[in-house]
């Protein structure tokens, strides 16, 4: 398969990705398939640089596209 999914899932202050099912999740993208899961290990994976407000590192919920293509 090939094609644009769009994962939402929540960042803790720490920049860390929560682990939780409730916390990640597709929001967009084609009918399920391993994609699904493949997207949502990397982000389990992944660590972000906090977001700030007014100088202090927040908590909060991002949007990510992952785009999968097939290559030769």
């Amino acid at each position: 398969f090939e094609g644009l999914i769009t994962i939402e899932f929540f960042i803790y202050k720490s920049g860390y990705v929560a682990q939780s099912v409730d916390s990640i999740k597709i929001v967009e993208g084609f009918e399920y398939t391993d994609l699904h899961e493949s997207a949502i290990d990397a982000i389990k994976e992944s660590r972000w640089k906090p977001a700030m407000a007014k100088g202090e590192k927040i908590a909060v919920w991002l949007k990510f596209p992952i785009n999968f293509i097939l290559t030769k």
